[in-house]
């Protein structure tokens, strides 16, 4: 979780950043999914994330919030859908980093049935890190 995830609400976070947060922010938005993901309504966060991507009141290009629909579906097992939002969310030009591949490996380790095709999501995985790092400033580079 992120620093901003760490705010229990979206009430304390509009609380502690008076006056900061917009209600198109990435970081409520990554809250509200969170939370209810959280609370194991996972379907309905995948249909508010879709719902404000597709009335574009989701900025389309937003690292934060794809990576926090990512990590709430792998936790969810649902690997598919995971990669389907990686997948969309490349389309859309937005380069992954170290979060989104480690949530998509996460997503795999919470779908045994998935072990099956161990090496095939393991490279599209892999695949999805590499250009992470490829796309990260050399400061921020885990690896070479």
């Amino acid at each position: 979780a992120g620093q901003f995830l760490k705010t229990s609400t979206i009430q304390g976070m509009k609380k502690q950043f008076p006056g900061k947060t917009t209600p198109d922010d990435p970081y409520l938005h990554s809250i509200r999914i969170k939370q209810m993901a959280l609370k194991g309504d996972v379907d309905l966060a995948l249909q508010y994330f879709e719902a404000k991507l597709a009335k574009r009141r989701l900025p389309g290009n937003n690292l934060v919030i794809y990576n926090t629909m990512i990590d709430a579906l792998g936790h969810a097992g649902r690997w598919n859908k995971a990669l389907e939002v990686a997948t969309e969310m490349r389309k859309r030009g937005v380069k992954g980093d170290g979060r989104t591949a480690a949530s998509l490996l996460n997503a795999l380790a919470n779908n045994p049935e998935l072990l099956k095709r161990e090496a095939e999501v393991l490279e599209k995985a892999m695949g999805l890190y590499e250009d992470a790092i490829a796309a990260a400033p050399p400061s921020t580079a885990l690896f070479n």
